[in-house]
């Protein structure tokens, strides 16, 4: 009965693996828009009731070998808990997988679910650690196993417990992360109005608030795509970037656009921020003796 628990156990961890491929696979970390974190919030969601899932049937593992335990062979006992040990180290690797899943996205995501996923992170680190504590306790119970067997488990217990306090490091990180330590503004030359087929000229000044480093930095601007990526910056440094382009729009036409910056943190976390709005103005077409002619024409009707 234990071999089968301990299989199905090895089974749901290549459910949560094959998630986390497929996580990594739609995961573009630099979204067009807030709408698009909705489906990664969806598939971090499942990954997590997936853990907390695996979680459950761990700790229900562990109180089924507790009860057989005292019928137990010492070479049986042994050879489960070398099963045990391996399903808790599994467990401690797929919760590392979920953090670096998390930190990617954690600034990007709506006041509730970040508050949402930091409860759900601080449960799995609870049952995690209560699994640890029952794992401890079979650990008591091997005191006439041979002693290479006791230090091999005595070893894998303190990286166990390693594991453990590196994954609180990281939830006390998240508690206490600013995301809003990159800004951007954006700016366009200062043409009234412009001719189609004319060059625009769009300047991006982002800046760093904070006394540390912001690496990794992209600039995408919402119509002209990626205006420059894999830059840094130092404490409180500001830095700007223009692009220009061919304006082929429609006379009398507004056009608006947006300009988002990405940078990885201190603490490895993805921070985003956003321009304001800039609008240009398409100069109105007049038909003059029959000839065409551009001229500004403000307010148009």
């Amino acid at each position: 009965m234990l071999m089968e628990d301990i299989r199905e156990l090895y089974s749901s961890e290549i459910l949560l693996v094959n998630q986390s491929r497929q996580i990594d696979l739609n995961d573009t970390v630099f979204f067009a828009d807030r709408q698009s974190i909705e489906p990664h919030i969806s598939s971090l969601s499942a990954y997590e009731s997936l853990l907390r899932e695996r979680a459950i049937r761990l700790a229900q593992f562990e109180l089924r070998l507790k009860e057989i335990w005292p019928e137990l062979s010492l070479e049986e006992r042994v050879d489960i808990t070398e099963n045990l040990e391996g399903l808790l180290r599994h467990q401690a690797i797929l919760l590392y997988d979920f953090q670096s899943q998390l930190k990617k996205k954690y600034c990007l995501f709506p006041i509730r679910e970040k508050k949402k996923f930091l409860n759900s992170f601080q449960d799995l680190l609870d049952r995690d650690a209560a699994l640890l504590l029952g794992f401890e306790g079979f650990l008591h119970h091997l005191q006439d196993a041979p002693e290479e067997d006791k230090i091999e488990f005595l070893a894998s217990f303190e990286d166990l417990i390693r594991r453990q306090a590196i994954l609180m490091e990281i939830y006390e990180d998240l508690l206490k992360v600013n995301c809003e330590l990159l800004k951007i503004y954006k700016y366009a030359d200062g043409c009234e109005c412009y001719r189609s087929g004319q060059n625009g000229t769009y300047t991006y000044v982002i800046k760093n608030t904070c006394n540390c480093s912001i690496v990794g930095i992209r600039i995408v601007d919402s119509r002209l795509g990626i205006i420059i990526e894999g830059i840094s910056l130092g404490p409180y440094e500001t830095k700007s970037f223009s692009k220009s382009t061919v304006l082929k729009y429609p006379p009398r036409t507004e056009v608006c656009n947006t300009a988002q910056a990405w940078g990885i943190d201190p603490n490895g976390l993805t921070i985003m921020s956003e321009s304001n709005e800039v609008c240009i103005q398409m100069c109105a077409l007049l038909k003059t003796r029959n000839l065409w002619n551009w001229a500004i024409k403000k307010p148009w009707p």
